[in-house]
């Protein structure tokens, strides 16, 4: 099951301007569940990693 979190993602990547696919590894792959495009798999880290900062500095 995919997460909302990779959901929304997924969408955010796929359209305009980037319009990239999203294709994964298989379970049977080296690299198991991780995007095939390098510039998707950078991209979904950036995106966890802005997720986890929180809203530090808001009042």
């Amino acid at each position: 099951m995919i997460s909302d979190d990779r959901k929304a993602f997924e969408e955010w990547i796929q359209k305009p301007p980037y319009e990239e696919n999203t294709p994964r590894y298989t379970e049977k792959d080296s690299w198991p569940g991780q995007y095939q495009s390098i510039n998707v798999q950078l991209a979904w880290e950036a995106w966890q990693a802005g997720q986890n900062l929180g809203h530090a500095g808001e009042n």
